[in-house]
């Protein structure tokens, strides 16, 4: 899924929260200040109806209050009043006061009431008068206590309202600004070819995202040292495949020219010990190229029984040269890797000892948990020379046949299943041992 760009997604990231606070201010603002008006003009009611039983004290009989013979904008100002309020006032169980768009209904109960009648709700203020002197009751429509809430909320609002795109629009250029640096580092990797691997400015950058351009640099200077042992391990591929290939090619000649029926069966024999010679270095360096790919570790494999496999399998080879194999122990146990991984490791140990070994001499294996130890009784690898040992195409006597790789694939494997090889002189100084520490 496309994601979209970090600029947007600061704005929306910002700006959603902030449009949420806004919204929430103004609903918080709303509730106090219809709260606070309407304890105002509830407030203004009480007052309205102390003052209104003063005013009718003076009244005999009853008396209507009208906006006749008013001037017009006296008449205009009582209309207006008139819209929004009304009032009774009852002395001595009559009608002393009222005004004349009041209601025709008997007063309320003393306190505070909201009623609905024509044209929408009414508060409603009712004083009683100790001893039963009279009766005060005051109207107000709350439309017009809703109308001072809009003012003053719309206000408040609006400035915060308009303030929202002025703050998106500071968010996108901050924003902009602020990932310059971001932009210009993603430049420099989209523009390089994929051979160049050194490592990328981070110049610019913000200190936050220094982690990713170190995790980047570093990632680069892994696949850069990864290149550069694989141009080396190519090089060295080709090297050692020209002279058997050139040697092969010499006993076809052989072959061609041979005189006699010995000569030439002789010259076949050659020609069948070479071919199996680059058949195994070829079947090595393809076991190494697909080891060095291998990454998952999940699978769960019995060591022991891996061990068997391998003894299995190279028992004709170690009984055509009259050798045993000896394992005792308490067993390895299980460990989380891929079997055919721990199979190839262990084959290739093996099959080093069995190459350089003795005839009629004896391989021992020794196992416990997480170790394999395997002693030979051949030549051994003096001290100074075990760390190249693991080296591809290194070997230690080039007149022995053999390609140098299976070493080489050990150590490869041994680090692609967290594993440890350590060579040692056994007891007595006598053949090779290897320690195998798994995970």
């Amino acid at each position: 899924m496309t994601r979209r760009p970090l600029h947007v997604e600061l704005l929306i990231g910002i700006g959603a929260p902030l449009a949420l606070v806004i919204a929430l201010i103004g609903v918080i603002a709303f509730v106090s200040a219809r709260d606070e008006i309407n304890e105002v003009y509830d407030s203004q009611l009480i007052t309205s109806a102390s003052e209104l039983w003063l005013l009718s004290q003076s009244a005999d009989n009853k008396v209507t209050v009208t906006g006749q013979g008013l001037a017009a904008a006296d008449r205009a100002a009582f209309d207006d009043y008139a819209r929004w309020r009304s009032f009774r006032v009852w002395r001595d169980g009559r009608l002393a006061l009222a005004s004349d768009n009041a209601a025709l209904s008997v007063p309320l109960s003393e306190g505070f009431h909201t009623v609905m009648m024509e044209g929408g709700a009414w508060r409603v203020y009712t004083r009683v008068l100790p001893e039963g002197r009279g009766v005060v009751e005051v109207r107000e429509k709350l439309r017009a206590r809703d109308e001072v809430v809009r003012r003053v909320l719309y206000g408040l609002l609006l400035p915060l309202f308009l303030a929202l795109p002025v703050s998106a629009l500071v968010i996108w250029r901050g924003s902009r600004w602020g990932l310059r640096g971001l932009e210009h580092f993603a430049s420099d990797v989209a523009q390089r070819s994929p051979g160049d691997l050194s490592p990328v400015s981070a110049s610019g950058l913000p200190h936050d995202l220094m982690p990713l351009a170190d995790a980047l640099n570093a990632l680069l200077a892994k696949l850069n040292l990864a290149a550069k042992q694989e141009r080396l391990f190519t090089d060295n591929a080709a090297h050692e495949l020209r002279t058997p290939l050139a040697a092969l090619s010499l006993q076809a000649e052989v072959i061609a020219g041979a005189r006699t029926a010995a000569e030439r069966k002789q010259a076949v024999d050659a020609l069948g010990k070479g071919i199996n010679r680059v058949s195994r270095l070829l079947d090595q360096l393809l076991t190494l190229a697909r080891v060095r790919q291998a990454t998952d570790q999940d699978e769960t494999c019995d060591v022991d029984r891996v061990l068997t496999d391998v003894i299995t399998d190279v028992a004709s080879l170690a009984a055509g040269k009259g050798m045993t194999i000896e394992v005792e122990g308490s067993g390895a146990g299980m460990i989380k890797c891929q079997p055919v991984l721990l199979f190839l490791m262990l084959r290739n140990l093996l099959d080093n000892a069995i190459k350089y070994a003795p005839p009629d001499s004896e391989i021992r294996i020794e196992t416990a948990p997480a170790l394999i130890t395997l002693i030979d009784q051949g030549p051994g690898i003096p001290p100074q020379g075990r760390a190249d040992a693991f080296r591809p195409f290194h070997r230690l006597d080039a007149a022995k046949p053999g390609s140098g790789l299976g070493l080489a694939i050990v150590r490869t494997i041994a680090d692609s299943l967290a594993a440890e090889v350590e060579l040692f002189t056994p007891s007595g100084s006598i053949g090779l041992g290897v320690h195998i520490r798994l995970p």
